[in-house]
């Protein structure tokens, strides 16, 4: 494997343009076949044969108005209580909204002394905080955040009438997922600061967070595939953001770091290996990989030429 691996970084390292425009020509293959597959991510997993599993199963076949998932609203009175006439009729039309919405099965109205249908929730002994279930057919993942938001609409009528409304539970973390975006934007500018502090040069600094970035496109779009035949989580596309820059632009210092601790440790008295049996005086010895780092077509000292000799030396 060190041998292919040799040799695979010597044919990049001699046809730059070459390595460079197949990973691009790569990266748009896979982009253009993850949006044909038109794969997707899921939240909703199961266990088949997990008693937990099984349980759920049971009551979801038994008692359909359980529900797949649920979500809780609790109603707060910051001043007076939920007793007001106001209040209680602006509670019971929010419920009978809810109970009209897609894919709910059940709300439950937490007021005993609401006119519309029975009670279902639970009432503080002082009347001001009560709280109530709202329960789906499907799965938070496949309600996705309109399920949030037709809730959060819904209560509208209370909040206008002094009640306080907060929403808990699956359906609601659904809506608030963290995505990709302002955070991992501003990590990147973070690391092409520490890179051409450490590197010097826009061009050293640029080539690891390119060669991230069109690793990460690829990975991402690998995952996309995948997701076609088994399920793969919405936070997959944020952990791959996550390892996916920082692996690569890491790994950039660690071996830049690494060759220029060698290059220091390397003993001045040390002479490279004869590059053959009729080899002139000041034959050139340095790979291109380390022709375009020095920015010098021959070696400059006895550490510079082992190095480039063997490619990495010894210590």
């Amino acid at each position: 494997m060190e041998r292919i691996l040799e040799r695979l970084g010597r044919a990049c390292a001699g046809r730059p343009w070459h390595t460079i425009a197949a990973w691009l020509l790569v990266a748009a293959a896979l982009a253009g076949i993850g949006q044909l597959t038109g794969g997707g991510f899921a939240n909703d997993f199961r266990v088949p044969g997990a008693e937990s599993q099984r349980a759920a199963d049971l009551i979801q076949r038994h008692f359909p108005a359980y529900g797949a998932d649920s979500a809780e609203i609790v109603w707060h009175a910051a001043d007076g209580d939920l007793h007001r006439a106001d209040r209680v009729a602006a509670i019971t039309d929010a419920v009978a909204a809810i109970r009209q919405q897609p894919s709910v099965v059940d709300a439950g109205n937490p007021l005993p002394d609401a006119t519309g249908p029975g009670s279902g929730g639970l009432l503080s002994p002082d009347g001001r905080t009560a709280t109530s279930t709202v329960r789906y057919d499907r799965h938070a993942g496949d309600l996705g955040p309109a399920a949030y938001q037709r809730l959060d609409a819904a209560v509208a009528p209370a909040r206008v009438a002094g009640v306080d409304v907060d929403f808990r539970g699956l359906v609601v973390d659904v809506a608030f997922e963290p995505t990709t975006g302002t955070a991992e934007l501003v990590g990147l500018a973070a690391a092409a600061v520490v890179l051409l502090l450490s590197f010097g040069s826009m061009v050293a600094a640029g080539l690891p967070i390119l060669v991230a970035l069109v690793g990460l496109a690829c990975g991402t779009t690998l995952v996309l595939i995948a997701s076609l035949v088994v399920d793969v989580p919405s936070s997959a596309p944020i952990v791959a953001v996550m390892l996916g820059l920082g692996a690569g632009i890491d790994y950039a210092l660690f071996v830049v770091t690494r060759f220029r601790a060698a290059l220091a440790d390397e003993p001045p008295t040390r002479s490279p290996p004869p590059a053959g049996p009729s080899a002139p005086p000041g034959t050139r010895c340095c790979s291109p990989a380390v022709r375009s780092w020095s920015r010098s077509s021959a070696c400059r000292s006895p550490a510079s030429r082992s190095s480039a000799r063997w490619g990495w030396p010894a210590r």
